[in-house]
């Protein structure tokens, strides 16, 4: 062949050639790969009945081709597990250490005596998270946490509305048994220079009163007083809210009453609390303006130059609108439990109470608040209060229908200013003097 050709020729040839043998070297690698033996038999993997090795492999943990995979160990004795400690007793919360009283220390100070009420304190029923302040049933959690969440939408300041929303809440717990999981309540207050005072405890109370709960003061009208609310446990006593505020410039705003909201102070858990604050009449033997006098001495009189009581009224049996009074058509809406517990909380007669305002509703606040007469066309209530009236005041009565998210208005009764209106018994009454639902109101005025 001539040279040419043969560069043709060779170049194939061999092309051939090495890739016959390429696919021999690959057909017997795949060959000779096989599965591990499971037996006893082939306890020494990889060697023949001849001794020789066989063909070299790559297994699928990736060992290197000609070496033997390290033998798995051996599973040795299970151990015991070790036992786990005792946990570490828990550390209860202790008795209330109570705060400090701020330091009084203004320049000039003239302070009074007073005699100081804790009246009324409405606790918030459960714990942000729905869970209650006690141990409970998964029922009265429900009926807790649908409370809070109604309670949330009241008012800031509805002492009437908390009242109304803590009877339909006591009512539903009860049906389950879980009036133990409200909190119970104690106050305590100290103010500058040593002074202080802790009330009873109330036990299992959304709304907690106390009727007893006296103590005299010295306070001059610049002096701050600390005031916390307590939940009392058997682990310890957990504080509800605090707030520090100059009580007796509180008091003289409301009248002779300080109600301290947790919107205004911000009071924690503590949606309200109530306290009266009254001077002492020295010359009535020790008893207290505007408070029923003492057992020696003179009786004190009501603060001011009119003494005003509030004797009696008669309501009509309907609202304006022809509805009955109980129960408050806002509770029904959304349904829920708590309406359902609201439809049973009440009769269809009002709740009913008096305010006493000088110059108008919402002039300032109202110098005087009777009890609530409940479910009642016909209420009696005898209390006196008293006031400093010029010639040219007059006062106004309002006459509430005390309900689960808003009072209701039955009506408003006005006097003629004080230098024309005359003292001893006064008929407030429906068209001459009364307006709204009210048939009449009696009061009586005296001029001190």
């Amino acid at each position: 062949m001539n040279e040419g050709i043969m560069r043709q020729i060779v170049p194939s040839i061999l092309s051939a050639l090495l890739l016959s043998l390429l696919v021999a070297l690959l057909a017997s690698g795949c060959g000779s790969k096989k599965p591990k033996s499971k037996t006893s038999g082939d306890a020494d993997a990889g060697v023949g009945d001849a001794g020789q090795a066989d063909e070299e492999e790559v297994d699928e943990e990736g060992t290197e081709p000609g070496t033997e995979p390290e033998p798995e160990p051996e599973p040795g004795p299970v151990a015991e597990p070790e036992p786990e400690p005792e946990p570490e007793p828990v550390v209860t919360k202790g008795p209330a250490v109570f705060p400090k009283a701020p330091a009084n220390n203004q320049p000039n100070r003239q302070p009074k005596k007073y005699l100081l009420s804790i009246k009324k304190a409405q606790i918030v029923p459960g714990k942000p998270g729905g869970e209650c302040w006690d141990d409970c049933s998964g029922e009265a959690q429900m009926a807790i946490g649908t409370a809070v969440s109604k309670i949330g939408a009241l008012p800031p300041t509805s002492q009437s509305g908390f009242d109304y929303a803590g009877k339909a809440l006591n009512l539903g717990v009860s049906l389950v048994g879980g009036t133990d999981s409200f909190p119970d309540v104690f106050v305590h207050i100290r103010c500058g220079h040593g002074q202080g005072h802790k009330t009873n405890v109330a036990k299992n109370k959304m709304v907690a009163t106390w009727r007893y709960e006296n103590k005299k003061f010295n306070l001059d009208e610049r002096d701050e007083c600390v005031i916390s609310v307590w939940d009392k446990d058997d682990d310890g006593d957990e504080e509800l809210g605090r707030v520090t505020v100059p009580l007796v410039q509180k008091a003289n705003a409301g009248g002779g009453k300080a109600i301290l909201y947790s919107a205004d102070e911000g009071f924690g858990f503590v949606y309200s609390l109530e306290i009266g604050l009254k001077p002492v009449d020295v010359s009535g033997g020790g008893g207290a303006s505007g408070g029923g006098g003492s057992s020696t001495g003179t009786p004190s009189v009501p603060k001011g130059n009119y003494s005003i009581e509030i004797v009696k009224a008669k309501i009509k049996k309907t609202k304006k609108d022809g509805s009955t009074w109980d129960v408050d058509p806002k509770a029904k809406e959304g349904g829920g439990l708590l309406a359902s517990l609201a439809g049973k909380a009440g009769g269809k007669e009002a709740d009913v109470f008096v305010e006493a305002w000088k110059n108008g509703y919402k002039s300032q606040a109202p110098f005087m608040t009777t009890a609530i007469k409940k479910e009642n066309y016909y209420p009696v209530w005898n209390e006196t209060g008293g006031m400093s009236l010029s010639d040219t005041d007059h006062i106004n009565f309002m006459v509430w229908d005390k309900d689960l998210t808003a009072n209701d208005l039955i009506g408003e009764c006005k006097t003629k200013p004080m230098g024309k209106q005359y003292t001893g018994e006064v008929w407030l009454k429906a068209g001459k003097g009364c307006g709204g639902q009210v048939e009449y109101l009696l009061v009586k005025i005296t001029k001190n």
